[in-house]
């Protein structure tokens, strides 16, 4: 009961916002602005599960930067603060969009929220629309049974697919090349991954 009413707060965008800030969002953006400074004026940015397109504040305003999500509401919240980007509603395991057209493309504590049965097709979807030059940015949760405050914090969290490292190592090396490989502590213990596109 308790654990379905707060998901219902935390729908909201600006609480969901709220709820990042508080979970450690600033150094996150650190370590995320330094990976970002790859990302030039005019480069096409997509991001799987943007939500409310907390990474956006993090480029450059004049890269295009487009946000796929299936929750309208935080589209919505979205683009009250946002009006110049575009925004898709739709499914990141069967992206509407051309093969090989992305500069980037992000998936940011999107994973624990996908089942194993679709979690390949999400990061393959990403791959596929990524240039042959393009680069794909990976951030999210890791399950650990060592942390306490860690396994508190998933017994309230919406996503339900909590994954190891070694597990996410190995789902993202079937899609690409892993460049970076980056483990973090705050409050939760987080992978940061970079991977390109297979040259074979």
């Amino acid at each position: 009961m308790l654990t379905r009413l707060l998901h219902r707060i935390v729908a909201f965008p600006s609480v969901y916002n709220w709820v990042q800030i508080v979970a450690g969002r600033p150094r996150i953006d650190e370590l995320l602005r330094q990976q970002f400074t790859i990302v030039q004026p005019g480069n096409v940015v997509l991001e799987l599960g943007g939500g409310t397109g907390l990474n956006r504040h993090l480029l450059t305003p004049d890269c295009v930067y487009i946000c796929l999500d299936n929750d309208p509401v935080k589209l919505r919240g979205f683009l009250k603060r946002h009006r110049g980007d575009i925004v898709l509603q739709g499914d990141a395991s069967q992206v509407s969009i051309r093969d090989d057209c992305m500069d980037f493309v992000f998936f940011t504590f999107v994973s624990h929220h996908i089942p194993d049965s679709l979690l390949a097709d999400c990061i393959s979807e990403g791959m596929r629309v990524l240039k042959r030059t393009g680069v794909f940015i990976f951030l999210d949760i890791v399950w650990s049974h060592k942390r306490l405050i860690s396994k508190l914090l998933w017994k309230y969290d919406r996503g339900s697919h909590p994954r190891s490292a070694d597990t996410l190592f190995t789902k993202l090396s079937q899609q690409g090349k892993i460049t970076l490989w980056k483990p973090f502590v705050i409050y939760h213990e987080y992978i940061l991954a970079i991977i390109v596109p297979d040259p074979t």
